[in-house]
């Protein structure tokens, strides 16, 4: 199978016990730099449409991951992936397009985005892995401020400490707590002039998660993650006027439910995933100003499935070629659809490369995003064509021993 982790022979225990210490100095500083990189991770797709993680080429993790993927597709898999501490590097870059019911066609600013993420595990022994992950499992935005003076970004980044427990022979159970600091910025035309605003806040969650080993060659996944909501202080200014207030007012990141497989034959390696996710709780956003008139904003967006299916190949024992292909529907309706939120169904193709050597672990990944022309007719604000085209480039460094 492809386990991460192996049995070595040959070192003493003076070997053993530096090799260890390493590791602990390598995770210590991992965790502090990730305190600082977290808070400015986000993304330009409301959750990760090309898969996640080190291997994100291949887009389907639920059964398969091994490495700080897990943390976000599965916990449980963390047992089998063994001890790692690990840096990965997402580099985004995301081209909208919109045109109004008349014709006219409007260029967002191209973003330009950079989400890190880490995580470190320790398998304690052959039933108990523990861990901690920082990542970002959600980002929104679309820059049309120049244009149209409409501007939006959000994003949540999780800190999620994990367990891992092995039942029986074939079954694992894992379990992660997660904080999450959520992120949204907006600008948006109103009767009153251009109003900008920029809140965060804390929310909180969990993830099970079940991996079933059928067969040498075959493995099953299930995963259930809860919504996060997010409670959020903010402030709000319009730029014409330099009229300002504080506010407070909450939003809900999705929960989820997936399941997925894998299949190993010889060097082959094929994953597949569908997943679930909730988007039906975030129906409204409430501000609660200080001094201004409560605002609420109707969002009404819908839940939506993720198909991804992947295979990697592993060659001249150290490397790994992959790739997979991900279909998604989307999940803003066209009532509350607008230039600042440019949703549409998706799909992506990805191909990447790994190399697995006796400690270091490296991998690199191109996807590239897109989706078919959306047609809004009739009188909505949002009425008229949208278009994407996103770039991503991934890449991963891991220590394991």
């Amino acid at each position: 199978m492809y386990s991460a982790s192996s049995s070595k022979t040959g070192p003493g225990p003076k070997n053993t016990r530096e090799e260890k210490m390493k590791a602990k100095n390598l995770i210590f500083w991992l965790i502090v730099l990730s305190v600082f990189i977290a808070t400015a991770s986000w993304a330009a797709a409301l959750n990760p449409l090309g898969g996640f993680g080190p291997r994100k080429a291949m887009p389907a993790g639920i059964a398969v991951a091994d490495d700080l993927a897990a943390f976000y597709y599965n916990p449980a898999l963390l047992l089998k992936a063994g001890n790692f501490a690990q840096a990965g590097l997402e580099g985004m870059r995301a081209n909208f397009v919109y045109k109004n019911a008349a014709g006219r066609e409007y260029n967002a600013k191209t973003g330009n985005y950079l989400t890190p993420s880490i995580g470190v595990n320790y398998r304690i022994n052959d039933k108990l892995a523990a861990g901690l992950g920082i990542y970002t499992p959600y980002g929104f935005g679309a820059d049309f401020k120049d244009e149209l003076g409409l501007y939006s970004k959000m994003s949540l980044t999780n800190l999620a400490p994990a367990v891992a427990y092995k039942v029986s022979d074939k079954l694992t159970l894992g379990l992660s707590t997660k904080a999450g600091l959520g992120q949204i910025e907006q600008s948006q035309p109103t009767a009153s002039g251009r109003l900008d605003s920029r809140s965060d806040g804390y929310g909180y969650s969990a993830q099970v998660g079940l991996l079933w080993e059928a067969a040498d060659w075959l493995r099953f996944g299930l995963t259930y993650q809860t919504k996060t909501k997010v409670m959020l202080d903010g402030n709000a200014k319009y730029v014409d006027t330099g009229a300002s207030d504080t506010y407070t007012g909450e939003f809900y990141f999705p929960g989820y439910y997936g399941f997925g497989v894998g299949m190993e034959f010889g060097n082959l390696l094929i994953a597949a995933d569908v997943m679930r996710f909730d988007y039906s709780s975030t129906d409204t956003a409430l501000t609660n100003y200080r001094h201004w008139p409560q605002g609420v904003q109707a969002l009404h967006w819908e839940n939506n499935t993720f198909w991804g299916v992947g295979a990697e190949y592993k060659f001249r024992n150290v490397w790994r070629l992959r790739g997979g292909l991900v279909y998604q529907d989307a999940v803003i309706p066209d009532s509350t659809i607008n230039a600042s939120g440019p949703d549409m169904n998706g799909y992506s193709a990805g191909l990447g490369l790994g190399y697995r050597g006796q400690n270091i672990n490296m991998d690199i990944n191109y996807i590239h995003i897109w989706g078919p022309e959306r047609t809004v007719q009739g009188t909505y604000f949002g009425a008229g064509r949208y278009s994407a085209d996103i770039n991503i480039i991934s890449t991963a460094i891991s220590w394991r021993w």
